[in-house]
């Protein structure tokens, strides 16, 4: 037998030929329900005799799951009338805070959790908060003041007896209709998501499976936070925006080069790391799986103490059409590989792309060579004040705005070619006295 997750804890039986029963699948509630109309057949037990015997004549009926580091596979056996219970453990997530880091006086006891149930029907979660205590929350049991953002609410929040480090672990057995709180306001001083925030230092396993594709300010502003799971995400396939995800996680240094690994139908980058000020390089293959994405805008923006990136990161992302301020501000950042945009033929804009990047010391003759598609230029360059000469070759023949391409600098000698008779080459023509370029058809 094999299975297929459908939802947040349940799994569907399939027989050995691979085709899906349409009934009678095993939930972690130690629960059998009809997958059409999601009652429950019973509440603890059943008896699978009848199931297993249009299933198989061998005998029995394996049901395979994943534990945290290993398939385990159990095992029914038929052979009598006895009902059966297949006792799965809930989904959970555990990360790490250290509560004496939300306002840096070592004094607060404090922290949260990132899951509202505010409009959520049906849903529970219970809380290992790591100090021996445990807090259930039930979505019966709140109203529109007993959000996440809410400053007023302290209904998701837990004192310990000590300020310090702890390991918490969120668990249910519907996460699939759980909410996260996606907000950029960080002002809600006191909040549960405040605290929440202010405390986060580690995720140690991945996520459950979520019902939303938009993970927009998810981990954003959590400035404490230094360490991810490379899998973070993998439960999560649905999963079509990280806009803002990681914005303004100041102490995050590395990231996982499987972090994006299954998350196939993400279209939005946008803003995803921008401020994390301490991360130093990017992996390779960080976006390689990543092939519907089209926005990249501002995705490394004041990176600062990144300091080269990788030739490939953008290698299989050829559906990409805005750079918009992707490495604005990267200010340690000192090359450019020649090929990191040599198959994005999609994109249109590079305007701001890497604004500011005062160490930047030469541009890649042929960095744009193959962006045909390209209309905007503005302010691509702009305040790179550590460049000197250079030649660049712009591939398209549509550029409308190259205004403010780069800041003009004397004594230096830097030559733009462009095709003749183009768009481009008024372009341009328009601003090459201006900025100190000298503009060359080909």
């Amino acid at each position: 037998m094999t299975y297929e997750k459908y939802a947040s804890g349940t799994i569907k039986l399939k027989n050995t030929v691979g085709e899906l029963i349409p009934f009678y699948p095993v939930t972690k509630e130690s629960c059998i329900t009809d997958v059409n109309t999601g009652d429950n057949i019973s509440d603890a037990v059943y008896s699978i005799q009848n199931t297993v015997e249009r299933l198989s004549n061998s005998g029995g009926i394996k049901v395979l799951y994943e534990d945290d580091d290993s398939a385990i596979e159990t095992f029914i056996n038929n052979q009598s009338n006895e009902s059966m219970v297949v006792a799965l453990e809930p989904d959970y997530w555990s990360y790490t805070v250290d509560t004496r880091l939300y306002d840096n006086t070592e004094t607060n006891a404090k922290t949260s959790i990132p899951f509202d149930l505010y409009n959520v029907n049906d849903a529970s979660i219970k809380v290992d908060w790591g100090d021996n205590t445990t807090s259930t929350f039930t979505s019966s049991d709140y109203s529109s003041n007993t959000t996440l953002n809410s400053s007023s609410s302290t209904s998701f929040i837990h004192t310990y007896e000590n300020p310090g480090i702890y390991t918490v672990k969120i668990s249910s057995s519907n996460f699939y209709k759980v909410k996260i709180y996606n907000n950029s306001n960080t002002t809600y001083g006191g909040s549960p998501l405040s605290y929440y925030r202010g405390t986060l230092i580690e995720i140690n396993n991945p996520l459950p499976e979520l019902n939303i594709t938009d993970f927009q300010y998810f981990l954003s502003y959590c400035r404490k936070l230094t360490t991810l799971t490379e899998d973070l995400f993998k439960n999560n396939t649905q999963i079509t925006s990280f806009e803002n995800c990681f914005k303004y996680c100041s102490s995050l240094i590395t990231i996982p080069e499987n972090l994006f690994r299954y998350n196939i139908n993400v279209t939005q980058f946008g803003n995803c790391f921008s401020y994390c000020s301490s991360l130093t390089s990017i992996p390779e293959n960080l976006f390689k799986y990543n092939i519907a994405v089209t926005d990249f805008g501002a995705c490394f923006k004041n990176c600062t103490s990144l300091t080269s990136i990788p030739e490939n990161l953008f290698r299989y992302n050829t559906a990409v059409t805005t750079f918009t301020y992707c490495f604005e501000s990267c200010t340690t950042l000192t090359s450019i590989p020649e090929n990191l945009f040599r198959y994005n033929i999609n994109v249109t804009q590079f305007g701001n792309c890497f604004w500011k990047c005062s160490a930047l010391t030469s541009i890649p003759e042929n960095l744009f060579k193959y962006n045909i598609n390209a209309v905007y230029f503005g302010y691509c360059f702009n305040s790179c004040s550590s460049l000197g000469n250079f030649a660049i070759h712009i591939g398209s023949s549509l550029v409308t705005a190259s205004h403010s391409f780069v800041t003009k600098k004397t004594g230096t000698t830097r030559t733009v070619y462009v095709p003749n008779n183009s768009t481009t080459k008024t372009t341009f023509n328009g601003v090459a006295s201006s900025l100190g370029l000298t503009v060359i058809g080909e």
